[in-house]
């Protein structure tokens, strides 16, 4: 017998950051998210198809998110870490997203506290990470937003070729 797993939610979302001191300004003291976990230790060996590197040591801080998802914020102090955050348009997880209340008066505290912000909604975090504040509600708006556009591009491609395939009629004229 095949085994059917049943999934319960999303547990955490692990953010790798460079300076931790940097990322807790932005997530807990801008944001507003509550450290709910800090854990510094002493790394054991990785896998290597997990990691890059080999590191001493590690702190992870996981934040709560009133909710959802815990964020779990891990670094690797001593250690000089690759990469940079992508954008939307780049393979891999591109961003997450955050339910706030009041997204206007939020996005205005982010202002003001220097924040930067990409777009509506989106900010960058100190390590060039997205992440996007929406009101609840709002992904459920925009997906059928998106839902009813690709129907009706739909409709009007399937418009032209059904017009292609109807055989034209010829009428004869009797003389």
């Amino acid at each position: 017998m095949a085994f059917t797993p049943k999934f319960r939610g999303v547990n955490h979302i692990s953010v790798m950051v460079r300076d931790m001191d940097k990322s807790l300004t932005f997530y807990r003291d801008m944001v507003g998210l509550k450290v709910k976990a800090d854990l510094p230790v002493t790394e054991k060996p990785r896998p290597p198809k997990q990691y890059r590197q080999q590191h001493q040591r590690r702190r992870t801080v996981v934040l709560g998110t009133g909710g959802g998802p815990d964020i779990a914020l891990i670094g690797h102090p001593g250690s000089k870490l690759l990469g940079t955050g992508i954008l939307l348009d780049d393979v891999g997880i591109t961003h997450f997203a955050l339910e706030v209340e009041n997204l206007k008066g939020f996005t205005e505290h982010m202002r003001k506290q220097g924040a930067e912000e990409t777009g509506p909604g989106f900010f960058m975090d100190p390590d060039g990470i997205l992440v996007q504040f929406e009101e609840p509600g709002e992904a459920a708006r925009i997906l059928e937003g998106h839902r009813q556009r690709s129907e009706a591009e739909a409709k009007a491609k399937a418009k032209p070729a059904a017009a292609k395939a109807k055989p034209s009629v010829k009428t004869r004229s009797r003389r």
